[in-house]
């Protein structure tokens, strides 16, 4: 490997060392503070409250002016290392064994990081004259998502801010070979909650009381017969899972007062939160009007695949690594539903078959492989 691609398996080292189960504690934001102060760049670090009263931290920071305007994202935080018994290294010691680096995070994306720490460093060094680069690091990817990326972009458009011409997001998107699949966007989500209220009493006098439970097995039932069939190119098709179902009832002689539904909606752009929550209603008012539903939140779906930036990150990837990337827009939401906001989004990162897994590994080569395709991203967008 060249010296750019070992520092960025060393930067990842470092950054795995930082125990950030989310949301990240203020040290490692630090810790990428002090590093990109060093290449010049001018650093705003920002906390807030969420609702669980954890404090949500997020680095913003921008080198040079102009155009073209690029941004990297990518988040500190990481989810629960699970039962430490089951690993076979310390999860926050970062440990090579046969060219592979174990460690919670290393995917999942201090990696990614890692890897674009390592390229923006060779690259301000050897390539930069103009333009303009920004980084949105957040806390809080992994946890509630309400305070972090969501957060920066809402300031960022409130402030004014120029659009980006590319925004590269580092979640693991490699399946074989790094770079042989990017993400270009993203189905949507809608998560709700389907309530009925009965009449509380006891199960020997069921004519005194009202069960809530088969009204809500018969709606439940409708729920999954609705057609989410329409199809959009490069998307898959839409569907509806029910997640849970629950009446609040731990007695056994006891008719519940409620039971309540929930259930999830992946839908790509032949719908929209408004037209889901209208096709939900109607469904459900074919069996019964008395019923309460919910929205927990809704995200639309979002597609960056004609853009120019897609064709510059495969060219990138061409020139580097000698593949060219196919487009994908499969798997869950990312912070890719809040950025596209600023600009096109193109995901690219490490190989994702251990993401949040007991031993969480990545090949030290394909680390230094990745730095080196962020490294030919910057010099092919900012070429003249």
């Amino acid at each position: 490997m060249q010296g750019y691609q070992s520092r960025a398996v060393q930067l990842t080292e470092a950054l795995v060392r930082f125990p950030t189960v989310t949301p990240a504690t203020i040290s490692i934001f630090e810790y990428a503070s002090e590093f990109l102060m060093q290449l010049g760049f001018r650093n705003k670090l920002t906390s807030q409250i969420d609702s669980n009263g954890d404090t949500i931290f997020n680095l913003y920071s921008e080198f040079g002016k102009g155009s073209p305007r690029f941004c990297y994202a990518g988040h500190f935080d990481v989810v629960p290392e699970g039962k430490i018994t089951s690993w076979n290294t310390d999860p926050f010691t970062p440990t090579t064994i046969d060219g592979v680096l174990y460690g919670r995070g290393v995917v999942d994306m201090k990696g990614s990081i890692g890897a674009f720490f390592a390229a923006l460093e060779e690259y301000l060094r050897t390539d930069y004259t103009s333009g303009t680069i920004c980084l949105i690091l957040t806390g809080d990817e992994e946890g509630l998502g309400s305070h972090g990326t969501k957060a920066v972009v809402e300031k960022l458009l409130d402030s004014g801010t120029e659009p980006f011409d590319g925004i590269l997001l580092g979640e693991p998107t490699s399946t074989n070979r790094i770079a042989d699949y990017i993400k270009v966007g993203r189905r949507g989500s809608i998560s709700m909650t389907l309530d009925v209220v009965g009449k509380q009493g006891h199960v020997a006098y069921p004519e005194k009381a009202t069960n809530p439970i088969p009204k809500l097995m018969r709606l439940v039932d409708h729920l999954q017969k609705i057609d989410l069939s329409e199809e959009v190119d490069d998307f898959q098709l839409s569907n509806l899972v029910v997640t849970n179902i629950d009446a609040y009832n731990q007695a056994t002689n006891v008719i519940p007062e409620v039971a309540q539904a929930a259930f999830n909606i992946r839908f790509n752009p032949a719908y929209n939160v408004p037209k889901l929550i209208n096709l939900v209603n109607r469904h459900l008012e074919k069996v019964d009007t008395n019923y309460q539903l919910t929205v927990l939140s809704g995200f639309e779906p979002f597609y960056c695949g004609d853009t120019k930036f897609v064709t510059t990150v495969k060219e990138a990837a061409q020139d580097a690594l000698n593949i060219t990337p196919q487009s994908s827009t499969a798997g869950g939401t990312s912070d890719g539903r809040f950025l596209h906001k600023l600009g096109p989004v193109v995901e690219l990162g490490l190989n994702c078959e251990t993401i949040h897994a007991t031993n969480e590994c990545s090949k030290v080569d394909d680390i230094g492989r990745l730095a080196k395709c962020y490294l030919y991203t910057l010099r092919h967008l900012f070429k003249k």
